[in-house]
C-alpha cells in the first residue's frame, strides 16, 4: 500500500492550500491504484472482499455522467500560486492605493462610487486603477 508523503516537511515555504491539494491527490492516487483494484481483507470473517474496480465503460453504459464543474487538484493548485503572487504583489502599493482596491475589487464599488468615497472625480479613479494595475501587472509577471 502507498505511503503519504510528508508534504509540509517536504516543502514548509508552500501556502496551506497547495501541500492540502497535494495530501488529496495522494488519497485519489491511492484509492484509484489500491483500493479499487485490489478489494479489501475482512478481518472479522476472515475473507477477501472482491474489487469495486469499475470501468468507465461500465459507468458510461448505465449512463452516469460526471460533473465538468468539479475542481482539479492543477486548478487549485495553479489558484493558490496566484493568489499568494496577487497578496505580494498588493503588499508593494501604497496605502491610497490599497484603499481603492478595497472599495473597487472586495467592496465591489463601481468608479462612481469610490470617486464619490475618495472625494474625486470618476475620470481620476480610472487613471489611479490603471496606474495600480500596471504596478501589479509588474510584480506579477514571471
Amino acid at each position: 500500500m502507498p505511503k503519504y508523503k510528508n508534504y509540509g516537511k517536504l516543502y514548509p515555504y508552500l501556502p496551506k492550500e497547495i501541500l492540502e491539494a497535494l495530501g488529496k491527490s495522494d488519497e485519489k492516487i491511492k484509492y484509484t491504484e489500491h483500493d479499487l483494484k485490489h478489494g479489501k481483507y475482512d478481518n472479522e470473517k476472515h475473507t477477501y472482499k472482491e474489487s469495486r474496480e469499475v470501468s468507465l465503460d461500465m459507468l458510461e453504459e448505465t449512463g452516469i455522467q460526471f460533473p465538468s464543474s468539479a475542481e482539479s487538484i492543477e486548478d487549485i493548485v495553479v489558484r493558490s500560486l496566484l493568489i499568494e503572487q496577487m497578496r505580494k504583489a498588493v503588499a508593494h502599493l501604497l496605502p491610497e492605493e490599497k484603499k481603492l482596491i478595497f472599495y473597487y475589487f472586495v467592496s465591489e464599488k463601481s468608479q462612481k462610487e469610490c470617486a464619490k468615497i475618495l472625494g474625486v472625480s470618476r475620470r481620476t479613479i480610472g487613471y489611479r486603477l490603471k496606474k495600480i494595475y500596471e504596478k501589479l501587472k509588474r510584480y506579477i509577471e514571471i
